[in-house]
């Protein structure tokens, strides 16, 4: 199965995605984040149809066996993206200056690659915990 990598924003309410690393690009968009995973296979399908029927063997048969999307969100869309993330507390957490984090957040200043990955799993951290939790 091969990994395609899929770059996500958020405008005006909408999902948007984009393939980035293979020959010519497949796009959708969705209302959800999971109304937009769906159209980005359907849409990759369709073009994997098309490619078929156009004689290009060569990324059918790469791709025909399916594929895994990875999304990826940029630090400096997250707030727009999931504006669930309240940035002050997750840099308390990761005790990264909240000013810091916004500045990252904004794009105004750039993390290093391990401040990247330290902000990501702190998030995947939140997100075991809510998984966890359980209301009575």
């Amino acid at each position: 199965m091969r990994k395609i990598k899929v770059t996500v924003r958020k405008e005006n309410g909408v999902y948007w995605a984009n393939t980035e690393n293979i020959e010519g690009i497949v796009v959708a968009d969705g209302n959800t984040f999971d109304e937009m995973k769906k159209n980005l296979q359907d849409a990759f399908d369709f073009h994997l149809e098309e490619c078929e029927k156009d004689g290009d063997l060569g990324f059918v048969k790469k791709y025909k066996k399916g594929v895994e999307f990875v999304y990826e969100i940029e630090l400096n869309g997250i707030c727009k993206q999931l504006p669930e993330i309240n940035l002050s507390e997750l840099a308390r957490r990761l005790k990264i200056s909240p000013v810091m984090m916004r500045k990252y957040a904004t794009g105004k200043t750039k993390a290093s690659e391990k401040r990247l990955y330290e902000i990501q799993e702190g998030i995947r951290n939140i997100g075991k915990e809510l998984v966890e939790v359980r209301l009575l």
